[in-house]
């Protein structure tokens, strides 16, 4: 049995960079293609902010020391076609040109 006393369990991994702070969401909001109903709007996910208090949280609750650190780095077409088809990659290329929405 390791020190960490997981065994042969699978890890969890955990990829985070700092520049995962800078990601733009813009003014998007969760579903915001429709009213939003509450007095405060959520920000999107993936907004800085929202980023940053998912990874402050699993700190302060000691997560991201029992998890497999996994550096950033950039991905190829070939490990991103494993995941998403060409017609997505080519659709995402387009639109980082300008810089607009992805869709759904």
């Amino acid at each position: 049995m390791d020190d960490d006393g997981a065994g042969d369990r699978p890890q969890t991994g955990l990829m985070f960079d700092d520049r995962f702070l800078s990601h733009n969401t813009g003014q998007a909001l969760i579903d915001d293609r429709v009213s939003y109903p509450f007095a405060i709007p959520v920000a999107h996910p993936s907004s800085p902010g929202q980023v940053w208090r998912a990874k402050q949280l699993m700190d302060l609750a000691g997560l991201t020391d029992r998890m497999l650190r996994i550096d950033a780095c950039e991905a190829s077409d070939e490990a991103l076609l494993e995941y998403h088809t060409r017609a997505h990659l080519d659709s995402v290329a387009a639109v980082s040109v300008s810089g607009g929405d992805t869709g759904d």
